[in-house]
């Protein structure tokens, strides 16, 4: 199951996709996928969601998102520093 989410943040919402097994029992173990600073949560050549279907194809569930300011995720981009976009994936 490949299921488009919505994480709730202070400054905004983080938005992604989550890939859950079809097959086995939750829980399952998980990836989560952090782009790079001009990057996003599918990467060239859609490599995050191909790899997140693979591993979701062998039993792993997989959690890509858009930080704070990238993409399709709220904020402006002058409003990102590291310190935020680490904050971003483990508030």
């Amino acid at each position: 199951m490949e299921e488009y989410v919505t994480i709730k943040k202070k400054k905004g919402a983080l938005r992604g996709m989550i890939h859950i097994p079809d097959q086995g029992q939750a829980p399952y173990p998980g990836v989560i996928f952090y782009h790079g600073f001009v990057g996003n949560r599918m990467e060239p050549s859609f490599l995050f969601v191909r790899f997140s279907r693979l591993l979701m194809a062998n039993g792993i569930a997989t959690l890509r998102f858009d930080f704070l300011v990238n993409r399709e995720s709220d904020c402006d981009l002058e409003a990102i520093t590291l310190t935020s976009a680490v904050t971003d994936g483990f508030d």
